[in-house]
């Protein structure tokens, strides 16, 4: 694979991202999604831990989580050990929301509507083969820090 294959592929997941976003009930753009869904893996975290996690600047994390505080997708409140901390967790009726949605049938949906010429067999394999590479690339994302922080161990 080229680096401008691997490009080409990137474009190709992340329109397909958006298209199956917004192919259910809450349309949200990607970074969004990927907010919110650091919001609910991880309860009581702060927009700095959000932003450290999603590797998104502080500021961006900061307009999102601020409109879905606005739009009730997210509650704040205060840590109890320090006051000036403010923990965010994620709206109970919307994760509720959430489980309901197929996001397996939207992403073949998404895929079909982008690509009308692919045979269902086509998608089926496309999807699998999706599954596959997600536990990869969360395999490598903490292969590579683990890498980052042992190379900074070593400056030091």
């Amino acid at each position: 694979m080229t680096l401008g294959e691997l490009y080409q592929l990137a474009r190709m997941l992340r329109d397909i991202t958006i298209t199956a976003g917004s192919l259910t009930h809450m349309s949200v753009h990607p970074s969004e999604a990927m907010v919110f869904e650091d919001i609910v893996q991880h309860p009581n975290t702060t927009i700095n831990q959000v932003a450290e996690r999603t590797h998104l600047a502080q500021s961006r994390v900061s307009t999102m989580v601020n409109a879905m505080i606005t739009e009730g997708a997210v509650t704040v409140s205060t840590d109890s050990q320090d006051q000036r901390r403010k923990t965010l967790q994620a709206s109970p009726q919307l994760l509720q929301d959430i489980k309901a949605i197929d996001y397996n049938k939207a992403i073949r949906q998404a895929i079909h509507r982008l690509y009308p010429s692919l045979s269902e067999h086509q998608i089926a394999d496309v999807t699998q083969h999706l599954d596959h590479i997600y536990p990869a690339q969360r395999r490598l994302k903490k292969g590579v820090i683990a890498y980052a922080v042992h190379s900074f161990a070593q400056e030091c």
